[in-house]
């Protein structure tokens, strides 16, 4: 009997069959994402996503090293996108995907709590114009379903679960260690140079120019994106916890602004278009 895992003869088999069903979960959420751009913008913005998203060599690196961020990020992302689809047309299909998605998220990480501004900022504005709450219940009552569902250790112990969240969470926010490597004037700037470090030239550029032009943009899911982008932002730096590999969940809004900018210009992108 092997004293670890990764000393056992069968560990290669192991890894092999966890890293390819998490290729095929991320795989299957980028064709989402791509489907859902393409309604929520059109199938060229959709198409320059799919483009910049495939040749960015950390958000790769990242997604093959099946990490959790990875797939919190993902499934966080085609939510929003989900639910952003729902707000535009009012169908139900997309409605219960977001909950659903956002269900995995939470159970992929905690961490997927800090978008709640982003979540309640889509169903407030939309509410505002239906004054219909039985979207939102049923929004709430898939996502919580599909906690209960996937997650058995809720049922057989929900006080050691939550004092277990508890302290990931209140662990996260203080007394991380890590917080005390980094001087205290770069922390609040530590997002923007993991950035900058981990992003590839051409995105990078390319993000700065999408920023700036698409700063005073007047559609709802780009205004979105920017805020999505900036509340991971602020929680991410006030939090001790300082992690590059966290920077992964500003990868998809920056390259859907991307994405968007660069269809906007009427910009081609060689391999997509020929």
């Amino acid at each position: 009997t092997p004293k670890t895992l990764e000393n056992a003869d069968y560990f290669p088999v192991i890894h092999g069959v966890s890293k390819a069903a998490m290729v095929v979960v991320l795989g299957v959420l980028l064709a989402l994402q791509v489907y859902f751009l393409s309604k929520l913008f059109n199938s060229k913005v959709a198409l320059v996503y799919l483009f910049l998203v495939s040749f960015e060599p950390y958000l790769v690196g990242i997604h093959r090293w099946f990490h959790q961020t990875s797939l919190e990020t993902f499934l966080a992302f085609t939510s929003i996108l989900a639910l952003l689809l729902w707000y535009k047309t009012g169908l139900k299909k997309p409605l219960i995907v977001s909950a659903v998605l956002l269900g995995f998220s939470l159970l992929a990480k905690i961490t997927t709590l800090i978008l709640g501004p982003v979540f309640l900022a889509i169903f407030v504005t939309r509410l505002l114009k239906t004054k219909d709450l039985k979207d939102l219940w049923i929004f709430a009552a898939c996502t919580i379903a599909t906690i209960f569902v996937f997650f058995p250790a809720l049922w057989v112990a929900p006080g050691y679960v939550f004092s277990k969240i508890y302290g990931a969470v209140s662990g996260a926010v203080s007394g991380d260690i890590r917080s005390e490597l980094i001087p205290l004037w770069v922390q609040p700037f530590y997002y923007l140079v993991t950035l900058g470090l981990k992003l590839s030239p051409v995105t990078l550029v390319l993000g700065v120019m999408s920023f700036w032009n698409l700063r005073k943009s007047k559609d709802f899911t780009v205004r979105i994106f920017f805020l999505t982008f900036v509340v991971y932002y602020l929680f991410f730096t006030i939090t001790d916890q300082k992690i590059d590999r966290y920077s992964i969940a500003f990868f998809p809004i920056i390259l859907s602004l991307a994405a968007v900018y660069l269809a906007k210009a009427k910009l081609r992108v060689a391999l997509v278009w020929g």
